[in-house]
């Protein structure tokens, strides 16, 4: 889940006469727990969808129905499985899990917290939930709060490494910069290969002057996960104002368009863009 901050930004006043904020360090892992899922999600959907009609009172069925829904991103329809598999069980932990990922995903911030709530009533040692929580804590700007969730997470998982870039996240929010550092360097020792831990590492050297450091953990993030729209916007802007490195930048600011072209700062990209073809 990447989370674009409007308050927070690398360069604040990168080329005039627009602003481009870099800032959008990834909360890994809206994961959960829940029954395993067909690897292929679109046949999965129909299997599901047919399963529910022959067993209505199958929890596996609504659950999984619910889990195809929300990979397709239709989070309401994801919702209406997932309460169908509460009253069947009303104490199942994971579904409750679940629904606060899908009204987080809405941006309905204070029902995902409830059911995040709930779940951890149900089981207080739930392997993901406070990661999950937490991440809902910093989108509400709660950072001591967040900070405390993903703690907790890592109390109950010492290996989760996206507890811990999560919490470096939240650490960087705070300004401790740091405590972010060693907390995203405690994930890239559990997980080398945490392209978002690699991203949000890069952000934070950039953010202490230390370029040629910034510009390696991006080019890592990228070499991981070669359609990170926002390593390649990090790492084009990063290229362009320290290196001077027009085509680089240009490259990279293109190719973050054509990932993702309606991310938050996809106007800002565009113009700069336009300017630097305009100036060659």
């Amino acid at each position: 889940m990447d989370i674009n901050s409007k308050n927070s930004s690398l360069y604040t006043s990168f080329i005039n006469p627009f602003t481009i904020s870099i800032l959008s360090c990834i909360l890994a892992g809206n994961a959960y727990l829940t029954f395993s899922r067909n690897s292929d999600w679109k046949d999965g959907l129909r299997l599901w969808a047919k399963t529910v009609k022959t067993s209505p009172d199958s929890i596996r069925a609504h659950i999984n129905l619910g889990n195809a829904y929300e990979n397709r991103g239709l989070n309401s329809e994801a919702i209406e499985e997932y309460k169908r598999a509460l009253g069947i069980n009303p104490n199942d932990a994971d579904t409750y899990n679940n629904l606060g990922i899908c009204y987080d995903n809405m941006n309905m911030l204070e029902d995902a917290t409830s059911y995040f709530l709930e779940c951890i009533d149900i089981n207080p040692r739930h392997k993901r939930v406070y990661n999950n929580l937490g991440v809902v804590f910093v989108k509400q700007r709660r950072l001591d709060e967040a900070i405390n969730s993903f703690n907790q997470a890592i109390s109950i998982n010492p290996l989760f490494p996206d507890a811990y870039c999560n919490l470096g996240i939240a650490y960087y929010r705070k300004g401790l910069l740091n405590e972010a550092e060693r907390s995203f360097k405690k994930a890239l020792n559990m997980e080398y290969y945490h392209a978002k831990a690699h991203n949000a590492l890069g952000i934070l050297y950039n953010n202490k002057g230390i370029y040629d450091d910034s510009i390696k953990e991006f080019e890592i993030a990228l070499r991981i996960k070669p359609d990170y729209a926002n390593a390649h916007m990090n790492l084009g802007v990063t290229l362009l104002k320290h290196r001077n490195d027009k085509k680089g930048a240009l490259f990279h600011l293109k190719e973050s368009i054509r990932i993702e072209s309606h991310q938050e700062q996809a106007n800002g990209i565009k113009k700069l863009i336009k300017q630097l073809e305009q100036a060659n």
